[in-house]
């Protein structure tokens, strides 16, 4: 079985930059545009949680003050509290 999730938004929220075990990690909110239009002609935004571990938390986090467009590619997982997320394997940074 394959477990992949290629992802690409904005950066929406950030919960904090923490170390677990001595391996810093940071937990984002992608903000993606649905593929649809609703019935009042506009696209709605779906929030996806993303953990980023290591060197690429550090380089997020040193990126956070231009609010860039993220390409996440990763895997599914769920945490403790049973809800799923994408745990960040590579990141891109896209600009207009």
């Amino acid at each position: 079985m394959i477990n992949e999730v290629i992802l690409v938004g904005s950066i929406a929220d950030v919960k904090g930059y923490i170390t677990f075990n001595q391996r810093p990690f940071l937990h984002i909110q992608l903000c993606i545009e649905k593929s649809y239009q609703e019935i009042d002609g506009c696209f709605k935004y779906e929030k996806i949680d993303c953990l980023v571990w290591k060197g690429e938390a550090k380089r997020v986090e040193g990126m956070l003050k231009e609010k860039p467009w993220l390409s996440i590619k990763g895997r599914l997982e769920k945490n403790r509290n049973g809800k799923m997320m994408v745990v960040a394997e590579k990141l891109k940074f896209l600009y207009w």
